[in-house]
This record gives structure tokens, sequence and C-alpha cells, in this order.
């Protein structure tokens, strides 16, 4: 195969934003989409000249023209659609989480079993740079063993009213984090405490989150996720990471925000990692994660830097937080 073409189920922000980024991937192309909402779909359709359109998602699963799936529906309508491509054949890449409950996860988990095609979850932050540099170093032994981690991913109150109708600040945004301490320590975690609170009443689920992780071998770690910084914050995401190593430390400083611009109406971090726009198509980690997931499917391997697996891991954990928050006990994982 030298051409993938891939189907896009969800057109929200972020499904649009899968269409616009396989624009820029080397051997991919949009085949067709596919969203509930007929005028959501005449616009994306037009906006990006796509010819295929489907308002039911099995349709487009059923197309001999689709070889690979991108599943951008909301976190709470994950599980259907990714049972129905994995039973499909078709190549998938479901964005993060990969549920909401862990029970889901397992569900998704025996029914890849046997799947003979590529499934992965969308952990974008495995593709960003500054994680990545940082993973070698720690793997080369340079900082020693990992003993305590900290990472902020805060984001601003007016953004995020939408989500926390559905999912928490730490299902929503803690999960990338969890998923980066998971991958750099490279041990279970064995237990959790998490902690959540509101700041607003017209909101279905917490806005402000923190996780504590034990891990095996004894790793300390702490994600911290408030979706209600204020109006006139300049940052779109405030993002930090501290690992502490035996013999030595390793700083991520807000890597998601290293653009800063100051103009007559204030101050702007503009995001150039994870998706920026450059020379027209859109690059970053984004990019990079389409990328790696297309050429998978080309070369016929499996994708390695993230597995179905890890993923599951990572919702045990904000599962096990969630609780803790409730119950104000510590979880044993």
């Amino acid at each position: 195969m030298d051409k993938v073409r891939v189907g896009v189920i969800g057109l929200g922000w972020f499904g649009e934003m899968h269409v616009d980024a396989y624009r820029g991937v080397y051997g991919a192309e949009i085949a067709a989409v596919s969203t509930r909402r007929p005028d959501r779909l005449a616009e994306i359709a037009g906006k990006y000249n796509i010819d295929k359109t489907y308002t039911d998602y099995h349709d487009l699963l059923n197309d001999p023209d689709v070889d690979a799936i991108s599943i951008c529906t909301h976190a709470r309508d994950h599980l259907q659609p990714m049972l129905d491509a994995i039973q499909s054949g078709k190549h998938v890449l479901l964005e993060k989480p990969m549920s909401v409950s862990i029970e889901e996860c397992d569900q998704i988990l025996e029914a890849a079993k046997d799947a003979k095609q590529n499934l992965m979850v969308g952990h974008i932050c495995r593709f960003e740079n500054d994680y990545v540099v940082a993973r070698e170093q720690i793997l080369s032994g340079r900082i020693g063993d990992i003993v305590s981690i900290y990472s902020r991913r805060n984001v601003g109150a007016a953004r995020t009213f939408t989500h926390l109708q559905v999912l928490s600040s730490i299902s929503g945004d803690a999960v990338h984090d969890i998923d980066i301490m998971n991958w750099f320590v490279g041990k279970k975690a064995k237990s959790v405490y998490g902690m959540s609170s509101f700041t607003r009443q017209d909101i279905a689920y917490s806005d402000i989150g923190w996780v504590n992780i034990k891990y095996d071998g004894g790793a300390l770690a702490v994600a911290e996720s408030c979706w209600n910084l204020p109006d006139g914050s300049p940052f779109p995401i405030d993002a930090k990471m501290e690992v502490i190593g035996t013999k030595g430390v390793i700083y991520l400083f807000d890597p998601s925000n290293p653009l800063v611009i100051d103009d007559g109406n204030g101050r702007e971090i503009q995001e150039t990692v994870y998706w920026p726009t450059v020379h027209g198509q859109v690059g970053g980690a984004l990019h990079a994660e389409l990328q790696y997931f297309t050429d998978c499917i080309i070369e016929g391997k499996k994708p390695a830097i993230t597995t179905l697996q890890e993923a599951r891991d990572v919702i045990a954990i904000c599962n096990a937080a969630e609780e803790s928050a409730r119950t104000g006990e510590v979880v044993i994982l």
C-alpha cells in the first residue's frame, strides 16, 4: 500500500483538526467524513473538497474506498464506534482518552485481541519533541532513577465549559500527563489518591483535579489539572513538568507555549507545538502522530510508540483518582 485513504468519524473542533492535518501527511488522503449533523457535514465537505459524506458512520465503515479511520467523537461516545471499526477490519486511530471507564477500555481490548489491523490511541504528547527527548535522556540513565514527578496542565475556564458537562478535568487533561509519567517511569502504578473541586455551579464535572500516584519502586507523581484559568490569561495551555531523579532533574518549561507576543491588546502565548499551521499545513505533534500512524500502515508494522494496553492503564489511574476524590480514600490498583 502506498496511499492510505482515511475516513474521519466525528467532526467537532478536533475532528476538523484531523481532516486538516491529514492534508499534510505524506501517503494519506481524506476519502470520507461522517457526523450526525448534515449542516456540519456539508460545511466540512465543502471547506476541504471531500466527495464522500455520511451521517451514519456505519456507512463509512462499509465503504471499500476507506482504508483507515480516525475516531474523533467525544470520549463518552468512543466505545461503539471503536468496536464497530475493529469489526470492520479497517485500521483505526482512536482519539484520547481511550474511553472514560476502565470497563469500556477492557471491552475494546477484548475486541482487539485477535485483530489483524493497526489500532492506536492518539496520545499526542508522545509525539511532542520535548517529552520524547526527555524520555530518551531518562532511558539513557542520565538523571538516574526517577523519584518524583510534578506536572500541570491548566486551561482557561471559557474554553472548557462544554467539556465539563461530560467529563472532568482529570479525564480531560490530566490524562495527558499521567500517560507521560507512566511512559517516563516505566513501572506500574500501585496506588492513587485524588482530589477534585468545583469553582462553578453550572458544570456537571469538577474543573479542578489533583492526582497523586505511587509507582512500583517508590516513585511519586502529581498531576495538576485546573480548567478554570481566568479570562485574559495569555495561556492556551499552561503546562509544565519536573522530573527528579537520583542523579539529576529534567525541567520541561511550558512545552506547549514557546512563542510570546505582546501588542496593544496584551500578551498572548502562541501555540506552536501541538498543531500550529506552518507554511499552510498543520504541523507539530499532531502531524507527527498522524504521519506515524500512516507510515505504520504503509510499512506493514504495528504501532509501538503507544499501545492499547498503555492507554487502558492511564484510564485505570484516572478512574481511581475520581473514585478517590469521591470517597477521600486511597485506591489500591
